[in-house]
């Protein structure tokens, strides 16, 4: 599996897709503070939140057209768009009815980055070793691209205290930026 570092292609992919995974880490401890400051009955905020997995179930159904519509790298960043605009949108802040509709975005921001990374992966991927390609993914993605995040949210949160709109604003950048490096530098393979 860890050959698969070595083609240029995929080494770029898990570049970028750990640099994006480390702007996803924002979302998940900070999105239940920051809601309440946009409007969000404290009551609601779990429910609120949910709207995200209930969009998965949704989008679920549409990743094969887009994949194949789109490809591996399009629909990656398509993803990574999603995200980026769900933490744009935190960064204005308001009307409280944006920012709960924007909980909706991370059904396709998840599967069209995430998930299509896996399917990519498979598809290009030796059979002998996409299980043990797909736990690399995971190591170097989910794991460490997700506790890079930890702390660059946590010192970010040190940073700018009380300022949602700086504090979204770096994950929105970022994820903009993966987006963009991803289009511009990933050449799938078209096995």
């Amino acid at each position: 599996a860890v050959r698969m570092l070595r083609e240029p292609s995929f080494a770029v992919l898990i570049s970028i897709l750990f640099v994006y995974q480390a702007f996803v880490a924002f979302y998940s401890p900070y999105a239940p503070l920051f809601l309440p400051t946009a409007g969000v009955d404290r009551a609601n905020v779990s429910a609120v939140m949910t709207l995200g997995q209930v969009a998965e179930v949704g989008i679920i159904f549409m990743l094969p057209a887009i994949y194949r519509r789109l490809g591996a790298g399009k629909t990656m960043a398509l993803g990574i768009c999603c995200w980026g605009l769900r933490y744009a949108l935190f960064a204005v802040g308001t009307p409280h009815w944006l920012m709960v509709a924007a909980m909706a975005l991370h059904g396709p921001g998840f599967l069209f980055s995430r998930l299509a990374m896996t399917l990519y992966a498979d598809q290009v991927c030796p059979r002998d070793v996409r299980a043990s390609v797909q736990t690399l993914l995971s190591l170097l993605v989910d794991g460490a691209g997700m506790t890079a995040g930890a702390v660059a949210s946590g010192w970010a949160l040190r940073q700018y205290a009380g300022d949602w709109r700086t504090l979204w604003l770096i994950p929105a950048v970022g994820c903009g930026a993966a987006a963009v490096a991803l289009l511009a530098a990933f050449r799938p393979r078209r096995d």
